[in-house]
């Protein structure tokens, strides 16, 4: 027995599913794939097409990466990080990509502060590996939210 839903079209169907997505949390959108293989196909790349990560994720997000080092992520087209500043807003960033150090005060900030490193540590992993697993990214965004403590 065919359901109204067989005869409406994949492009239609991917719509639905995105409204869904937007609307809900990925817990709810998850359940969408449990109507059927159509929708868990359809579905799933737009699980990861546009991923934000926070402070709280990015060091689990950047293991699961890594452990998958050797293979590509084709669908994350976007990738968005929203951080809380760890840093004093009155210094410079002065991260050097090429001697991988940081400035005098960051080290000094690392040394007293272990959630700095909880942060900084998989940024500079996620730099690594945006070169060889994200290939395909489209869109990097960083928004860091000053310190709400004015440091």
């Amino acid at each position: 027995m065919s359901s109204i839903l067989d005869k409406v079209s994949n492009e239609i169907l991917i719509s639905i599913l995105r409204i869904v997505r937007n609307a809900s949390s990925s817990g709810h959108f998850i359940k969408t794939f449990t109507v059927c293989p159509r929708w868990k196909e359809l579905g799933a790349p737009l699980l990861w097409a546009d991923i934000v990560l926070t402070n709280a994720t990015i060091g689990r997000f950047v293991e699961q990466l890594s452990a998958a080092r050797n293979s590509k992520h084709p669908s994350i087209r976007a990738l968005t990080l929203n951080l809380h500043a760890i840093w004093p807003s009155n210094q410079a960033f002065g991260f050097d990509p090429v001697t991988r150090e940081w400035p005098n005060w960051m080290q000094t900030l690392e040394s007293r502060n272990p959630r700095t490193a909880v942060l900084l540590d998989p940024l500079c992993q996620l730099a690594d590996l945006m070169k060889t697993n994200l290939q395909t990214l489209n869109t990097f965004s960083l928004h860091i939210e000053k310190d709400p403590m004015g440091g």
